[in-house]
């Protein structure tokens, strides 16, 4: 019985954990997926089926942290972490961000040449979900954006300074991707 309370509140706190983007989330959410108080947990926070699998099968997150930097694009930032980071063949990056090839390569290789080193410090309690990018109508940044505003409920000032750039700038990125998701809506309707 102990055993079981013990694992509930460290279940608990996985999920917690998991609900706000932390990376280490997902992989303790799957050492307890086979118990009896998984179930429980899920519906005490909502966590659908559907969401518990595609993020314990596919458990790349970035850390934001990497966008918080003055040299590298957000394509570029997250090309050099999946490369270096965390040792993905450039095909398997571009699999999962939904690009050519190609592309990685080439943000990688200037990611490169912009920032030699790896990332100094890129540990934070908030991660993005690489399947945020799947949607090839946005650009990186965009997808970030989009996330944090509309998934997070961020204010701008909030992302802004989590991403190293100005509030204006995250209001007009938020404001392109209003507008391609308006367009995108008044296209489907005709």
């Amino acid at each position: 019985m102990e055993n079981e309370v013990e694992s509930s509140i460290v279940l608990n706190s996985c999920c917690e954990s998991f609900l706000v983007g932390d990376t280490d989330a997902a992989e303790c959410l799957l050492e307890y997926a086979d118990s009896g108080i998984n179930e429980d947990i899920e519906l005490k926070y909502d966590i659908s089926p559907e969401v518990k699998q595609e993020s314990l099968q596919n458990e790349f997150f970035v850390p934001i942290g990497i966008f918080n930097n003055e040299s590298l694009s957000a394509l570029e930032a997250i090309s050099k972490f999946l490369k270096e980071e965390k040792g993905l063949r450039y095909c398997e990056i571009a699999g999962i961000l939904n690009r050519d090839d190609r592309t990685i390569w080439g943000a990688h290789n200037i990611a490169k040449k912009k920032m030699g080193d790896k990332f100094a410090c890129y540990n934070s309690n908030l991660a993005i979900p690489l399947t945020c990018f799947e949607d090839r109508m946005f650009g990186a940044l965009e997808s970030i954006v989009k996330y944090l505003r509309e998934e997070k409920q961020m204010r701008y000032c909030k992302i802004a300074s989590l991403l190293n750039r100005d509030d204006r700038t995250i209001w007009t990125v938020y404001s392109r991707v209003r507008k391609k998701t308006l367009a995108r809506r008044n296209e489907a309707h005709k």
